[in-house]
């Protein structure tokens, strides 16, 4: 399901529905920053402006993307980023005049550990950080931080006394690793369904996948959390694909690029159909 705003440039703007669903957890969250604050929950009220400044970069990339000539998008940005400015202020305003509550909530730590969760997944997954990097790079700094948080987890279990949410770093720890190792998880499946899709849309004739300016060296290289382009605050949305697969027809080449709005292979490339020839793609794999 996409949400079509007005036509621009010629083009028809779409924003996809993980984006309309930040869009619309955006207000709640704004609502329980205030609350945190007013409860006088330091630690909360950080975390959760954390994720309002994250889900705000991400929506601001999309919307900004899908403007139309009458400004929505831009307009929906700015309210965004007006609310969580106003919020915050607030928030803060409230935790400097009231006195600090002695001793600490509990449920302060426990909550904000539990926030790390949709802060790390829109690091990972909204923003792109690890856009065109190598997979084998990321893979490896994912296990290994997983199997890190592990480690901790177990050991400060093994000498705790008390009930896990006594222990906010332990806690921590376990909520690290089983959100590590989803993420690991869900990156798996989606380079797997890359793989398969080129595959199938190859149909036995040579191919091979190309990531930004270079070809992909293993199914690694084709999870989300590297095999993307990431967002920029003007049209196009991405400057350039996701991804290619060329494919060795005997005369020539036929050449799709990756769109997972569909979760296919789709012709004709996306870069070919702006004005900006410095992002049309290059190609450098060979079908093999």
């Amino acid at each position: 399901m996409d949400w079509k705003g007005c036509r621009a440039n010629g083009q028809d703007m779409l924003v996809d529905s993980p984006y309309i669903i930040l869009l619309i957890l955006y207000l709640p969250l704004m609502l329980a920053i205030f609350c945190a604050a007013s409860a006088q929950w330091p630690i909360t009220f950080v975390a959760l402006a954390l994720n309002g400044l994250l889900i705000c970069l991400v929506l601001s990339g999309s919307f900004s993307a899908s403007d139309d000539r009458f400004g929505l998008g831009q307009f929906i940005v700015n309210a965004l980023i007006l609310a969580l400015v106003a919020i915050v202020l607030a928030g803060l305003a409230i935790l400097l005049v009231r006195p600090p509550r002695t001793p600490a909530p509990e449920r302060d730590g426990i909550i904000a550990v539990l926030s790390v969760v949709p802060a790390l997944l829109l690091l990972l997954f909204g923003l792109g950080i690890f856009s065109r990097w190598r997979g084998d790079i990321v893979f490896a700094l994912l296990v290994a931080g997983a199997l890190f948080f592990a480690q901790q987890a177990i050991q400060r279990r093994r000498k705790a006394q008390g009930p896990l949410s006594d222990d906010l770093y332990g806690l921590a720890c376990f909520v690290l690793t089983g959100t590590v190792g989803a993420s690991i998880v869900f990156a798996c499946f989606t380079a797997i369904a890359v793989h398969w899709q080129a595959a199938k849309t190859a149909a036995s004739q040579p191919y091979c996948i190309q990531s930004g300016s270079r070809a992909a060296a293993s199914m690694l290289d084709l999870s989300l959390i590297t095999f993307r382009e990431p967002h920029y605050s003007r049209w196009p949305r991405f400057l350039r694909n996701h991804g290619l697969l060329v494919i060795g027809t005997g005369t020539g080449q036929r050449v799709m690029h990756w769109s997972y709005r569909k979760l296919t292979f789709q012709p004709p490339l996306m870069a070919n159909e702006g004005s900006n020839l410095s992002s049309r793609p290059t190609i450098v794999c060979v079908p093999s």
